[in-house]
């Protein structure tokens, strides 16, 4: 998923006392874990098609991208919650 950040998205949360990350936009990417993702960056297709679009979307210097991770936790599916 892409998620794009407008100059007036940032002012928006000013007076709230926030400040918006400094980039326009953000690219989030569920994987079940990391070994997965480690296998995806070498798969053919990846080389050839992704990575080409990374280098010009993103910072791919070392230090240059910031990454967060965590869980997904799921409280309702099919419109029942989830014990």
């Amino acid at each position: 998923m892409q998620y794009h950040i407008t100059t007036e998205n940032k002012a928006q949360v000013a007076p709230l006392g926030m400040q918006a990350i400094e980039w326009d936009g953000t690219a989030e990417v569920l994987i079940r874990d990391l070994s997965t993702l480690a296998v995806a960056r070498q798969d053919p297709e990846y080389i050839e098609h992704l990575a080409p679009e990374e280098e010009f979307l993103f910072d791919t210097r070392p230090g240059g991208m910031a990454v967060t991770m965590g869980t997904v936790e799921v409280y309702l599916r099919d419109g029942k919650v989830l014990e």
